[in-house]
């Protein structure tokens, strides 16, 4: 009976075209192959099992394949050299652990052995694994015959940690960065080995491989080895949970469906059954945070997305919880889950604290977002200005027929102003009996262009203008107002009110600022019925009618978010 070969070495690579995800290293050292500028020293860096050590065999056979009569992107595979340099057992293409022999005496012994020219091949290849390892009295022993190597040695480094490799060895070669494998990358793989080996397998349960293995073809390789001896041929989802000790697809979702739900204590219970299983809780949080995220793209990105590394199922299951949680709910949930991680890592007791998180989330179905908070500031701001309304004339003399009413102390009309005579069919008196309709049409359409519409005054009319006077405080109003789409919304609104076409005119007056400082009268209101009323007075006047209207717009909403 044959040894048993695991999956990692049985479908390791030997082509270029074979070492996923790195193509575009694949494609340098082709080039390079057939222009005939390889390079003395290559460093191969990046995280593990995504193929560095594969990729330096290759190259190595490559340069050295007796199928061809000189270097070839296309080794044969079947000669003694492409064999043996395939296992690591050929005595020119020799393989040292940089881990285990890191010291100088070692490296003393590589560089006298590199001075003689190989026994068979054509070259003497040197491949140093896990090279960020050795002593610094071995990289000096080293960079000698690096910086001046005999034209017969090559020399290939692999390392996961290359900021640890000096940067007098950095210098003299050229430096490739692995990087990690794509998920789909790695499912299509899985697919492939399964096929050959006869396994049943749905696409959940290789999503999952892929994504425990962190980008790592290796790792996803060797764990699809264990499910196949656990599962005897039939891949399950509950059966990778088990063998890595984290929640399953089917609990997490409950689980997001009780905190949706605002289902406090039933995801207590849910997570009690999980930490009964002995699950860590740093363990549960990093997933829970990362189905988060999930959720997040999904809301942001839409459920056609590829940035969500699941199948079309799972990926519409949770698209539907995303649209139930909200944006506020799960940013809010991302925030909190992810200071919760920290702070279990550091007090090493997370029971408790995962508890608690879990239940602020569950509550957290009233957090609206801020854009919603400031409409309703707006809207709220608009309700006060038309509570209050125009105050009732002071007592006095009526004024001259002809002139209107007074519109503020110590200021005229401006200059075209028709001050109460006709204008077609309409006068300025008429404009302001209907200006509260102009005000509810605006605000009907944009609550915050009629909030800033709303400070203003009516002063005077012409045959195509509308002139509305702003105290000097009022600058940032008129700013908005003088927008093109703002100054044609409130111009529509006299359109139809008025029926005629009117230009707004927007002007800032010294004068009712002026207005605005004058003393109260005895009954507590401003002398001037046409100003504006500050802020100050408003609060005076309303009081407790104030903050009652806050309550009711928005609840104890603005408290949450002081919280959070």
């Amino acid at each position: 009976m044959a040894p048993y070969i695991v999956l990692a070495r049985k479908y390791r690579p030997t082509r270029f075209d074979e070492v996923l995800g790195q193509e575009a290293i694949a494609r340098t050292l082709v080039h390079a192959i057939e222009s005939g500028r390889v390079a003395h020293a290559y460093l191969f860096a990046g995280p593990r099992g995504i193929g560095k050590t594969s990729m330096a065999r290759i190259l190595a056979r490559a340069l050295c394949c007796q199928g061809s009569d000189g270097p070839t992107p296309e080794p044969c595979g079947e000669c003694e050299i492409c064999r043996a340099a395939a296992t690591g057992d050929d005595l020119d293409v020799i393989e040292i652990d940089g881990a285990s022999n890191r010291g100088i005496d070692e490296i003393r012994v590589l560089r006298d052995n590199a001075r003689f020219v190989p026994v068979r091949a054509r070259m003497k290849i040197y491949i140093i694994d896990e090279v960020h390892m050795l002593t610094p009295p071995a990289f000096n022993a080293l960079l000698k015959i690096l910086e001046e190597p005999p034209p017969h040695v090559k020399f290939f480094f692999a390392t996961t940690e290359p900021q640890k490799v000096p940067a007098t060895i950095l210098s003299r070669c050229q430096r490739f960065d692995f990087r990690r494998i794509p998920t789909r990358t790695i499912v299509r793989h899985l697919r492939m080995i399964c096929d050959k080996e006869g396994v049943t397998a749905g696409d959940e349960v290789l999503y999952a491989v892929a994504r425990a293995s962190v980008g790592g073809m290796r790792d996803a390789e060797s764990l699809l080895d264990q499910l196949i001896t656990l599962g005897k041929g039939t891949l399950s989802a509950e059966d990778l949970t088990r063998l890595l000790g984290t929640v399953s697809v089917h609990r997490m979702e409950e689980l997001l469906r009780a905190l949706g739900r605002g289902e406090d204590a039933r995801a207590v219970e849910i997570y009690e059954e999980v930490y009964d299983e002995g699950i860590d809780p740093a363990e549960f949080l990093g997933q829970l945070l990362a189905v988060g995220r999930d959720l997040l793209v999904l809301l942001t990105c839409g459920e056609t997305t590829d940035l969500v590394d699941a199948s079309a199922e799972t990926r519409a299951r949770l698209a539907e919880t995303a649209r139930e949680w909200g944006r506020p709910r799960v940013m809010y949930a991302l925030g909190l889950l992810a200071e919760t991680l920290r702070t279990v890592k550091a007090v090493g007791e997370g029971r408790a604290l995962v508890e608690l998180a879990l239940v602020k989330i569950a509550r957290a179905g009233g957090f609206r977002g801020i854009d919603e908070i400031v409409k309703d500031l707006a809207d709220l701001e608009a309700r006060l200005g038309r509570g209050l309304g125009p105050l009732p004339p002071a007592p006095g003399p009526a004024p001259a027929a002809g002139t209107g009413p007074v519109l503020f102390r110590g200021a005229s009309p401006p200059e075209g102003s028709l001050a109460g005579e006709e204008a077609g069919h309409l006068t300025l008196d008429r404009v302001r009996e209907v200006w509260e309709e102009v005000l509810e049409r605006v605000k009907g359409e944009s609550a915050t262009t009629g909030s800033f519409l709303s400070s203003g005054t009516v002063l005077g009319l012409s045959d195509t203008t509308v002139t509305v006077g702003f105290p000097p405080s009022a600058r940032f109003q008129v700013e908005r107002l003088r927008d093109g789409e703002r100054t044609r919304l409130v111009e529509t609104a006299l359109q139809e009110v008025l029926g005629r076409r009117f230009r707004l005119k927007t002007e800032i007056t010294e004068a009712l600022e002026e207005s605005a400082a004058a003393e109260p009268d005895e009954a507590g209101l401003p002398e001037n019925p046409a100003r504006a009323v500050t802020r100050e007075e408003k609060e005076r006047i309303l009081g407790e009618p104030l903050v009652n209207a806050l309550k009711e717009i928005l609840g104890a909403r603005l408290l949450h978010i002081e919280r959070a």
